[in-house]
């Protein structure tokens, strides 16, 4: 039986839920597809080989991404059709903005199935997003849309709903001890963690603010900063630091043992103000660590709430972030309560957010649905 051939088109490659979710889409998928990663730019050895060991190879188009969108966009696209013609992909599953455009440009004309997967929702992050979509929108056989209910000018036929997940199972246990050994840890302290990109989105900085108010309680408190991002916002977080005294802010970089970390256990806090959860907000639920979160209500109209206020973490006003602190406070000194919340979250994840449920099942019904379209 002919295998179905998924070329991937992507942005970048780098510490995104985004390149998460396609990296377990291809290490989980059945073995009637088989799968090629093209990236538009952005060498990340470490992210690339993870997507080589899932089993896709990865190919570069150029670096004509840093001459600029104008003049780029057209280099890419004409690349990008020579590499088309050469694979005969069955399928063309594109992912995010720059992908969407130099994808469809560049497949024009080409008898191929095209999809597209829709991450970032924020009209603010990249205006001219959402026109590009409508207007691109009939070139695409199928719509995903991660962690949504519904996309108003989306067809119900084109459109195809999935959710983000984990594989399991997952060890939390394995590396936490050299942990505890490399930042003087004793288990006495409350730990917090303020996990993503390096990016105003993901809101780092209300995460330091709210962990200032904490150290006033718990003076041996320690929040991890995890992740990397551009230089620009890597330098005002770290000022930042500074600015609040520094004392107990740990900016750890890319970290491949995360798990490690979340199984010292402590407080995650979503500090995000337009995105109602992603990967680590899951991961978090799985290892039992509580989520405080900011109040999403702006977003679930269309959005699901990861976080169960009162049952698996606690949600409170959005950009109040001492409230939060205040959360973090309460529950440390209440340990009871802060184990029925991990308790609670752990069950709510194991239900929940299956990857093979979330993701790979309905991506691949997608992927044969566009086929026979």
């Amino acid at each position: 039986m002919k295998k179905v051939q998924i070329l991937h088109l992507v942005d970048f490659l780098g510490p995104g839920g985004a390149q998460e979710l396609i990296r377990l889409s291809i290490k989980m998928s059945s073995p009637e597809f088989t799968h090629k990663v093209v990236v538009l730019t952005g060498v990340k050895p470490y992210y690339e080989a993870s997507i080589r060991d899932a089993g896709a190879e990865v190919q570069y188009l150029s670096q004509f991404w840093k001459a600029g969108l104008v003049i780029s966009m057209p280099l890419l696209a004409a690349r990008f059709r020579g590499i088309l013609k050469q694979s005969q992909p069955d399928i063309l599953h594109l992912h995010m903005p720059g992908s969407m455009i130099v994808g469809s440009v560049g497949s024009l004309g080409l008898r191929l199935k095209r999809m597209l997967t829709i991450y970032a929702w924020r009209s603010a992050f990249a205006p001219w997003v959402f026109p590009c979509i409508r207007m691109l929108n009939p070139l695409f056989d199928g719509v995903c849309a991660v962690d949504r209910t519904e996309i108003p000018w989306v067809s119900d036929a084109k459109f195809v709903k999935y959710y983000s997940g984990v594989e399991q199972p997952i060890d939390f246990s394995a590396g936490v001890q050299g942990l505890r050994k490399e930042f003087m840890l004793d288990g006495r302290e409350p730990l917090l963690f303020s996990i993503g990109r390096l990016h105003p989105d993901k809101g780092h900085a209300d995460a330091m603010r709210a962990f200032t108010e904490v150290r006033k309680i718990f003076p041996r408190a320690v929040l991890f900063v995890i992740g990397e991002g551009g230089e620009k916002e890597t330098r005002r977080l770290h000022d930042l630091s500074e600015t609040l005294g520094g004392d107990g802010i740990v900016f750890t970089g890319h970290r491949s043992d995360l798990n490690s970390f979340l199984g010292l256990g402590g407080f995650f806090l979503r500090t995000s103000k337009n995105e109602c959860g992603n990967m680590s907000t899951i991961l978090v639920a799985f290892a039992g660590v509580v989520a405080i979160g900011y109040s999403m209500e702006n977003v679930l109209r269309t959005e699901i709430e990861m976080i169960r206020d009162g049952q698996t973490g606690k949600i409170v006003p959005l950009g109040d972030f001492s409230q939060m602190a205040q959360e973090v406070v309460d529950l440390w000194r209440n340990r009871a309560e802060y184990d029925r919340l991990s308790a609670g979250s752990v069950r709510h994840a194991r239900g929940q957010w299956d990857i093979q449920h979330t993701l790979v099942d309905p991506v691949e019904s997608a992927y044969h649905k566009i086929l026979l379209s």
